[in-house]
């Protein structure tokens, strides 16, 4: 009973080790998509704020897809 236990813990501990790397993984994309965007930005317009948002939403989109596909 006690190893089964364990074994569950340990599995519980994999899976969490997994999703932990997926979001790191994410967020090291996001992170370079905004020095991107920095690096390439040009003087701001007010069409591009739609944009940035629309690539913020989708940024955090990505982020509970991830989060839910785990649970």
């Amino acid at each position: 009973m006690m190893e089964e236990q364990l074994q569950r813990s340990k599995d519980e501990i994999d899976q969490m080790d997994k999703v932990k790397a997926e979001i790191e993984s994410a967020l090291e994309q996001m992170q370079v998509q905004g020095r991107e965007t920095k690096s390439a930005r040009v003087p701001a317009e007010k069409s591009s704020a739609p944009k940035e948002n629309s690539q913020e939403t989708e940024d955090a989109r990505q982020m509970w897809d991830i989060l839910d596909k785990e649970i």
